[in-house]
């Protein structure tokens, strides 16, 4: 009964304090995530350059960086993105997640919702990207660790996957997909037995 109302709020997209007031984040500074592997797939030959990098780079057993590198070599405004996040059960399904909103927002911080405050969070200290639209050049995540201390403790142990599309005038330009573990000692938390 607390999971079913604890999903029924996160979908609702309550403000990341609530979580915080509540305590219902995963605390500690050392909690990570392990990045399985990552595919980028360039639709827009006349938007992004040719040579885009994606990459999961092993630091050691347990903690994998990611890291991606490509050209915007043309003005890119009027981006939307949607991201949607699956977890697998034999097959991957659909799992709490798929938002779309406007990228050019998300970076002016006009109206942003509590997902991509969180996305936010997790890429910018890791990224040159601008802080407002247009893109243009060279947009780099360097080194970036998948910690979930941010993230609400709604996430059972075991394996996802997350999709990341930009569009352009209704026109698919970027999509990022990667997967990633949550170990089981994460996955013991509220509302599981």
């Amino acid at each position: 009964m607390h999971s079913k109302k604890l999903l029924l709020f996160f979908s609702f997209g309550l403000h990341l304090k609530l979580f915080q007031y509540a305590g219902l984040l995963v605390q500690g500074e050392n909690v990570n995530a392990i990045f399985r592997k990552i595919e980028c797939t360039d639709s827009d030959p006349e938007l992004l350059a040719d040579n885009i990098t994606c990459r999961v780079k092993a630091i050691s057993r347990n903690l994998y960086h990611l890291n991606m590198h490509f050209w915007v070599i043309k003005p890119a405004d009027n981006l939307i993105v949607r991201i949607k996040v699956f977890k697998k059960n034999n097959t991957f399904q659909p799992f709490l997640i798929d938002i779309e909103e406007n990228f050019c927002d998300f970076l002016s911080k006009k109206h942003v919702s509590v997902y991509m405050r969180i996305i936010g969070d997790m890429y910018f200290p890791y990224s040159n990207v601008n802080k407002s639209c247009p893109l243009m050049g060279e947009q780099i995540f360097k080194d970036m660790p998948l910690k979930l201390n941010k993230i609400p403790s709604v996430w059972p142990a075991g394996e996802y996957r997350l999709d990341s599309r930009f569009f352009r005038n209704h026109k698919s330009v970027l999509t990022i997909r990667f997967g990633f573990y949550v170990p089981a000692s994460l996955g013991e938390g509220i509302g599981r037995r």
